[in-house]
């Protein structure tokens, strides 16, 4: 009667302990380790072992080793143990066990997304002419995440003077973390008025005096229209004579 045991686990690298789960962090190194034990009453020939690994964690390259009686200090092995083929890890007798260990790197906080992040790790194990056993070790990173203020202001109106009382104005502002810019009023100081989307506008007075333009500025915060906080840097008077 053919019968086969597969436990999967997990550790910080440098701890003695295997888990079922733990919590990581951020780009630590971890180790994995497959036991497999021949619980059945007859020889299972050309055990192979394959792991498949959480969606960004990285293998350690030459880190893989399989334990058991002809190995008991361990020995090599490819590095196919994470690849579609896996690794055959050789003949066991009924009550036989192996075991391999590996390295991975769990994935950079910037990888990460916001709140609990389940990196759920997969083992296999098929004797030859059987059909494959697996078992899980999950590992748990947190990430806090702020939300940052929006950030939203009108920083600099320059008013050039032309031929003919014309004006060129060109706005400056500062728009992130939630806050797009939409458009610019420009009110001239004359009774009338431009809406831009761009940053620049033209004027022509139809006679000399003295102007206050203005740029009165929108912009979607958080989806939401808002003007920004009075700003004296987007007020220019400019004078014709």
């Amino acid at each position: 009667v053919p019968g086969v045991s597969v436990d999967k686990y997990v550790r910080a690298k440098g701890s003695t302990e295997w888990v079922r789960t733990m919590v990581g962090q951020p780009g630590q190194t971890v180790q994995y380790q497959i036991a497999y034990k021949n619980t059945g009453n007859t020889t299972q020939t050309d055990v192979a072992f394959r792991d498949q690994l959480p969606a960004g964690v990285t293998y350690v390259p030459g880190s893989a080793k399989l334990k058991n009686t002809n190995f008991p200090n361990g020995t090599a092995i490819s590095d196919s143990i994470v690849a579609s083929n896996g690794v055959i890890v050789g003949t066991y007798l009924p009550g036989g066990a192996g075991y391999v260990m590996f390295e991975v790197v769990l994935p950079t906080v910037d990888k990460l997304a916001c709140g609990s992040n389940l990196l759920r790790n997969l083992a296999f194990v098929q004797p030859k002419g059987m059909n494959y056993y697996y078992n899980t070790a999950d590992v748990t990173i947190n990430k806090t995440c702020t939300t940052p203020t929006p950030v939203y202001s009108c920083d600099d109106l320059t008013v050039t003077k032309g031929d003919n009382r014309t004006v060129t104005a060109v706005v400056k502002y500062t728009a992130k973390d939630g806050a797009t810019y939409k458009n610019t009023t420009l009110v001239w100081g004359d009774s009338k008025q431009n809406v831009i989307t761009g940053t620049t506008g033209t004027h022509t007075y139809a006679a000399d005096g003295t102007y206050t333009v203005k740029a009165n500025m929108l912009f979607s915060v958080n989806g939401v229209d808002k003007a920004p906080a009075v700003n004296p840097a987007c007020s220019k008077t400019v004078t014709f004579s």
